[in-house]
């Protein structure tokens, strides 16, 4: 992170240094919160427009207060301000799993793995279907989920390759007890869902599918996305 400051308004003498101090104040995780830093002075050899100091091993998913004082003779008043570092990038290492055969129009349970690394930032999951027959009808008429947000929608056309539409979406207490979902109901049309529409359409026999799992984090209204794809079934 790189902190950034200018000249006080009023000087009292020459200045000589500026002193920072950073402090954790917040963390998701309560076990290791709060890290110590050494104040630090920075001597000014001329009156700058801005300043930068770079600091580094910052905790993710943390709030730190970043204060700066100008220094003459005597310590000048000083300034803070709050910031926050993004969660981690989630690592997911275990694909949706297809339990039984699936079969067009029927309904079929799926088994999805909760991540268990990262609680009190699990936002919530994203169940997708990606259709792989390119060439047939059931891929032409697949629906495309509309995303409220546009940042997460932008994240999802990066992580996933090709055509996808939301399928189900989850919370984490959700799964946690057995991580047994059913899917392919076949309702025609979308529901409204938290994070866009979802559709739960059938799927053509013949055809060719793969699941997405996406873990949402979120902390201090930034978030990061994990992302993990099942290996290919064919429906009977």
């Amino acid at each position: 992170m790189t902190f950034e400051w200018g000249l006080p308004l009023h000087l009292n003498g020459v200045l000589r240094s500026f002193v920072i101090n950073i402090e954790e104040t917040d963390s998701f995780n309560d076990t290791e919160c709060c890290q110590y830093f050494p104040v630090q002075e920075i001597v000014t050899q001329a009156e700058e427009s801005t300043y930068t100091l770079q600091f580094s091993d910052l905790r993710p998913a943390s709030s730190y207060v970043v204060s700066v004082s100008a220094k003459t003779v005597t310590m000048g008043p000083s300034v803070n301000v709050t910031v926050h570092t993004l969660p981690p990038t989630p690592a997911l290492h275990q694909a949706p799993v297809i339990v039984v055969p699936v079969k067009a129009n029927e309904t079929f349970p799926v088994l999805v793995h909760p991540a268990m690394s990262y609680q009190g930032l699990v936002s919530g999951y994203l169940l997708l279907i990606l259709p792989r027959s390119q060439f047939s009808d059931g891929y032409m008429d697949a629906p495309n989920s509309t995303i409220w947000d546009s940042l997460l929608e932008e994240e999802l056309n990066q992580l996933v390759d090709g055509k996808f539409y939301v399928v189900a979406e989850f919370e984490q207490h959700e799964l946690e007890n057995d991580g047994r979902v059913m899917i392919g109901s076949g309702k025609e049309g979308s529901m409204s869902g938290s994070w866009g529409e979802l559709w739960d359409a059938p799927l053509v026999s013949g055809d060719t599918y793969r699941l997405g799992l996406v873990l949402m984090l979120e902390y201090q209204d930034s978030q990061r996305l994990g992302y993990i794809e099942s290996d290919d079934f064919i429906v009977f």
